[in-house]
């Protein structure tokens, strides 16, 4: 929750100190009615009241499901032009000058958010149900990204993550070991350093259509990733599989010898290993392998938004949901 404040927080000090005082410095710029700050603070009042009123009128057409694509588009516009026209008329300035003053405020405030959004805080949406039920596809979270900045990575936390097979994408997924861990799946049951593990986070729906069963890497080499059970749902040519994983994959004979009573998979230093909560139904390190610390963009926080199935239809907005901590 103190992560959704701060970024509620940012957002109102860009708007009401950072937008007026931007405004105040371009209109001296280009040469426009020289008003003290206090004006230039009524002015952007009223500029982020239609941006406001906007987003409610789009919030409304969404909760009542009307789903015509140009309404929100010529909402914006509305928005737009009646910004414009009050810096014309407040500012005492031409129309080419009012919109040259919108711009440059517009970018600027970009300017100040886009360091925000990389290296502090970040949205993510939630594509899939392979967190159910703790995350819904539809949820909207925010994610912390200076959270192992000071502290390691442990388990249970949910993270945004690259994996290994698809480095274009980020996944959502809990942590359920890290280096040095042993991890074993016995039926539903996870088993970490030899101790069973209460979850009261996972779903168990009987298996997946697209990918079954699960290949345990506690089983036996033969489950670790192999290029050609990847290539069903990878991108990966055999040589980047193999570059991806030579720091860990063993051959069936190095398998044996390390294990010989088939004992448990061992995170191996760097890594972490990850599950989704639905587990009959999440492509995750049982499948892929470990993820490397490096490979991990946040820790996910709390859902800002949520928008997907419910009681209402397709696209209801989950009001419940809006503002649950992870």
């Amino acid at each position: 929750m103190f992560l959704l404040i701060a970024f509620w927080l940012c957002f109102i000090f860009v708007y009401l100190i950072i937008h007026p005082f931007i405004l105040s410095e371009f209109s001296k710029t280009l040469k426009l009615e020289n008003l003290q700050f206090e004006s230039v603070f009524r002015i952007n009042l009223l500029l982020v009241a239609v941006q406001i009123l906007s987003l409610v009128l789009s919030f409304i057409l969404t909760l009542f499901n009307l789903r015509n694509p140009l309404l929100p588009i010529a909402i914006s516009i509305l928005a737009l032009v009646i910004q414009i026209g009050i810096i014309k008329s407040r500012f005492n300035a031409g129309i080419l000058k009012s919109i040259a003053l919108y711009v440059s405020t517009f970018i600027a405030t970009v300017c100040i958010m886009i360091p925000t959004r990389f290296f502090v805080v970040a949205p993510y949406n939630m594509p899939s149900g392979s967190m159910e039920d703790t995350l819904l596809l539809g949820d909207r979270i925010l994610v912390n990204k200076l959270a192992y900045a000071f502290q390691a990575p442990k388990r249970g936390d949910i993270v945004v993550l690259v994996p290994p097979h698809e480095r274009s994408k980020n996944f959502i997924k809990r942590i359920v070991a890290i280096a040095g861990d042993t991890v074993e799946v016995r039926s539903r049951t996870l088993i970490v350093n030899g101790k069973s593990v209460e979850e009261n986070y996972t779903k168990h729906t009987g298996g997946s259509d697209m990918f079954p069963p699960f290949r345990y890497y506690s089983i036996g080499p033969q489950y670790q990733p192999n290029f050609e059970s990847w290539s069903n749902f990878s991108d990966f040519d055999e040589a980047s599989f193999n570059k991806t994983f030579q720091d860990y994959l063993l051959s069936p004979g190095e398998f044996m010898r390390r294990f010989p009573d088939g004992n448990p998979f061992r995170v191996p230093e760097g890594y972490i290993f990850v599950m989704g909560d639905n587990r009959d139904n999440s492509l995750d390190s049982r499948v892929w392998g470990p993820v490397a610390l490096e490979d991990i963009k946040g820790q996910a926080h709390v859902i800002y938004w949520s928008q997907g199935a419910g009681v209402l239809g397709e696209n209801e907005v989950r009001l419940s949901r809006i503002g649950t901590s992870l």
